[in-house]
């Protein structure tokens, strides 16, 4: 099976396709499109990409991605999570030098609080199973 990546919404059919132990090549759109440039399918429905879609799959033969366990999809979006608080807490800090008010410094202070709780507990999450699954993983091998 050959999918493109859509911004996060590919990922509950990788984690079915990868319990069902089914191939799965992710692409870049950006390369499939050229591929269809190159074909002279200018055209853009559903119907047509599904098509092009299949063809770039048979003739490059891109490689197919590797078969991950649900947790390190786990790791995957408590990272990303991680990534967002990070930069809401950046933004913060910048609102927090330039507030007018001592009313609207005490709402920041408590969201960065907030926020600083909030990534601490992600990171805990995050290292707790990659030394749950490292151990695991260790035995293993």
């Amino acid at each position: 099976m050959i999918i493109e990546p859509t911004g996060g919404y590919e990922r509950r059919l990788l984690k079915e396709l990868f319990a069902g132990k089914i191939p799965v090549s992710i692409v870049n759109p950006y390369y499939v499109r050229n591929f269809a440039k190159a074909k002279q399918d200018l055209a853009k429905t559903d119907k047509i990409d599904a098509k092009v879609l299949s063809e770039y799959g048979e003739k490059m033969e891109p490689k197919m991605h590797e078969m991950k366990e649900e947790y390190r999809f786990e790791i995957e979006d408590l990272t990303h999570r991680r990534d967002n608080l990070v930069e809401v807490l950046k933004d913060e800090k910048l609102r927090l030098e330039k507030s007018p008010s001592e009313e609207i410094l005490n709402s920041i202070r408590k969201h960065l609080d907030f926020l600083k709780d909030e990534i601490k507990i992600i990171e805990k999450k995050i290292l707790e199973m990659i030394s749950t699954h490292a151990s695991k993983e260790s035995e293993v091998l």
